[in-house]
């Protein structure tokens, strides 16, 4: 269905186009009506309605003002103008617009019709472009014949082979490998969107330091193979990755680590050094961003002992139930000391136990925990690096701390009451607990802690609350459609406003309506 947003000032032209016009059978669909230029540019940024009917005169911002607008902040929204006015200077700033239309008043139902028609073939047109486009994009990118081609990629899947790899070879070098020596370098970086950036880099300095290279994307790593200089290994490897370190961080702003594994005699044995790239770019997390880890030099070190223990965890949920946080804060320091001294290579495993103690924090203070959402903490404990992760968990046992130190040192009820009223004024908008803690002058911790304190409901619970409550009343009006009534209660998902509503209430919105007092 195309979205269409009205936009007059007069309440009987609305309805009458919103009741006339039979839009289903146009496969359009009236999201939002708006009874000045303002209104209506703030519902088509909210909403991107594909077509627009907007009239030219108009209170606060006039219809061409509101085009302007559109066509600023909703580029592919296609206007109708509709006027009583034979107005030559509108009807040419109409034309600059790039308008659809221009349709006099009293509106001639089956001249809009057809102008409608019109518009949405053209919204039509313009996604079948846009798509095919996008899809010859992707296709490109899919197939660009990088250094490397699709047997280095197999080789990294275990679907390949080296008689492949060294047949690629042949293709792009117009020369068999024969006897030297090869390494295989792999590059994390930070941005992954920029993969194909940091390849095209890699290809460039292939060529700058006369090395025959192969390199591929696997598995959101960068895998380079290549044929080394007679006794310089080593120093060809770290020159050539600091130099992509120093690009990466200088022109594209991102941070990325490599990982090198040892020199074998031939192609054929590239598949050892592969392993060892491999699992020398896992010492990332110990080693930080922008460094270069030779396998030669990465440690074998036996679990740590302190994060092996039960004991441990044990020890750190008593210190946060007893508030001890510089004892709590002390005991982290000393596993982080631990881990980075013996570089175990049971790297995946060390995170678990590190996300443990996340989840015992928020075990023991879940109302303070406010900082992060679902997709970043996966982000962070499953590819975060074991410095970003300390900082994390000590930042929060110090936002709590902090927290829990002033509790009681402010009138929390005078500030309770305006973050309550800045709820309820502000439900239908986008509010976060930053901003309300923003609003009251104090730290989202800090504010989270005193809520739960004074209130008993955490806040996110208690603008779900404030927000269905408002539903309720609304819901009655029949004259609402549920996506509309989602909308001014600030979900802008219509199916997780109804999943949220019959959590709460027991019923879904149309039941609710049926049985209503």
């Amino acid at each position: 269905m195309l979205k269409v947003l009205i936009v007059d000032d007069e309440e009987i032209t609305r309805e009458g186009l919103r009741s006339c016009i039979p839009w289903e059978e146009l496969g359009m669909k009236v999201v939002a009506e708006a009874e000045d230029g303002a209104e209506g540019l703030e519902a088509a940024v909210k909403l991107q309605p594909d077509i627009a009917l907007c009239d030219v005169r108009m209170p606060h911002l006039d219809g061409i003002g509101l085009a302007k607008g559109i066509k600023d902040k909703v580029p592919g929204c296609k206007i109708i103008f509709l006027s009583g006015y034979s107005d030559v200077e509108y009807l040419r700033s109409a034309i600059q617009l790039q308008a659809v239309d221009y349709v006099e008043k009293p509106v001639d139902l089956e001249k809009l019709q057809e102008v409608l028609v019109k518009a949405a073939e053209a919204c039509r047109q313009e996604r079948e472009n846009r798509e095919r486009l996008e899809d010859m994009e992707r296709q490109m990118i899919k197939s660009r014949p990088f250094l490397s081609g699709k047997a280095l990629q197999a080789l990294l899947a275990g679907t390949g082979s080296v008689n492949e790899l060294e047949k690629e070879w042949l293709t792009v070098h117009s020369i068999s490998s024969g006897d030297a020596r090869y390494v295989c370098c792999m590059i994390m970086g930070e941005d992954r969107r920029l993969n194909m950036t940091l390849i095209e880099k890699l290809e460039e300095m292939f060529r700058s330091y006369g090395l025959e290279g192969l390199c591929c994307e696997y598995d959101h790593v960068l895998s380079a193979v290549f044929k080394l200089a007679d006794g310089k290994e080593n120093e060809t490897i770290v020159l050539m990755m600091n130099s992509l370190s120093t690009y990466a961080r200088n022109v594209l702003h991102t941070r990325l680590s490599a990982g090198v594994g040892g020199t074998v005699g031939s192609l054929e044995a590239i598949i050892g050094s592969v392993q060892q790239a491999s699992e020398a770019l896992q010492f990332s997390f110990y080693r930080g961003w922008n460094t270069t880890i030779l396998h030669e030099h990465t440690g074998r070190g036996a679990k740590p002992k302190l994060i092996h223990e039960k004991y441990t965890f044990l020890r750190f949920e008593k210190h946060l139930q007893r508030q001890e946080f510089e004892e709590a804060s002390l005991l982290l320091q000393e596993v982080v000391f631990e881990l980075r001294k013996l570089e175990s290579s049971s790297i995946e495993w060390i995170r678990k136990r590190l996300f443990k103690l996340y989840i015992i924090l928020t075990k023991v203070f879940l109302e303070a925990i406010t900082e992060l959402d679902n997709d970043e903490l996966w982000r962070l404990f499953a590819n975060g690096q074991l410095d970003s992760i300390a900082h994390f968990l000590q930042s929060q046992l110090e936002a709590i701390r902090d927290g829990l130190a002033h509790l009681g040192t402010q009138p929390d009820k005078a500030v309770i009451r305006e973050a309550v009223a800045f709820i309820h004024n502000h439900y239908h908008e986008e509010i976060s607990i930053d901003m309300i803690a923003k609003q009251v002058f104090l730290t989202p911790t800090y504010f989270c802690l005193i809520f739960k304190k004074e209130l008993g409901i955490a806040v996110n619970e208690y603008i779900t609350q404030v927000r269905i409550e408002k539903a309720k009343h609304l819901v009655k009006d029949r004259s609402l459609k549920l996506y509309e009534i989602a909308l001014k209660v600030g979900y802008t998902d219509p199916n997780y406003f109804a999943k949220v509503f019959r959590k709460l209430t027991g019923f879904k919105p149309s039941e609710y309506r049926e049985v209503a007092p």
